[in-house]
């Protein structure tokens, strides 16, 4: 992490003296912005605000408890990665956050270590997980239906079944002679089909392949 680029975090537990301890510690790196809540409320008219790089979370709060609030931030926006903090760790509490999409859980009191630790590899995957999200926002716009030229009528008819194609997870076979644009198809269905895009486009030249091979 770059120690020119600061990432925000909103810190949020009702003991005030934890949510300090935590941004003294947090601020010492001189890699975060800090801002606090001291309720699950507060946190959520924050992040309508302004979205932070992360969100600490504790879960036994008065009003809207942690669990509640990871679920109306992930209803808001699910890439908000968020680390839920609690005094009272248990595991059933630690699998609750998790399938709700926490990044991690962490049990108070903690070492400052372990917190920074934390947080450090929660900003990690989470700016990953933003650059896979902006490339694979730029292949779907650059293998997109529009920008694969064909005014015929039987293009035309290409075009509406590839439409249909999309929805759906079918086996598809293009055929067509050298030089037609099968590929350019095959990656345009890839890219465009939410239930495909989400997975490695993998080309083959089968010609190039033993028969044995290709079979296997």
């Amino acid at each position: 992490m770059s120690s020119n680029l600061k990432y925000s975090i909103l810190v949020v537990d009702d003991d005030k003296n934890i949510a300090k301890m935590i941004e003294i510690n947090l601020r010492k790196t001189r890699l975060y912005d800090i801002k606090t809540a001291s309720s699950g409320e507060a946190c959520l008219k924050m992040i309508r605000e302004e979205i932070p790089d992360l969100v600490l979370l504790d879960i036994q709060m008065p009003g809207i408890d942690g669990i509640e609030t990871l679920k109306r931030i992930r209803d808001f926006d699910p890439r908000i990665p968020a680390v839920m903090m609690s005094a009272h760790g248990s595991i059933e509490k630690a699998v609750q956050s998790m399938k709700l999409g926490a990044h991690d859980f962490i049990s108070k009191p903690f070492a400052s270590d372990r917190l920074l630790v934390t947080v450090k590899n929660a900003i990690i995957t989470s700016s990953l997980q933003k650059e896979v999200d902006t490339l694979r926002s730029e292949l779907r716009s650059r293998f997109n239906f529009g920008n694969i030229v064909g005014h015929s009528g039987k293009m035309q008819e290409v075009f509406r079944s590839l439409e249909k194609i999309i929805e759906s997870n079918i086996t598809v076979l293009i055929h067509g002679e050298s030089g037609t644009g099968k590929e350019l198809i095959a990656r345009a269905i890839h890219f465009q089909s939410k239930k495909r895009s989400g997975k490695p486009f993998v080309a083959v030249n089968c010609s190039a392949l033993p028969d044995s091979l290709l079979e296997s």
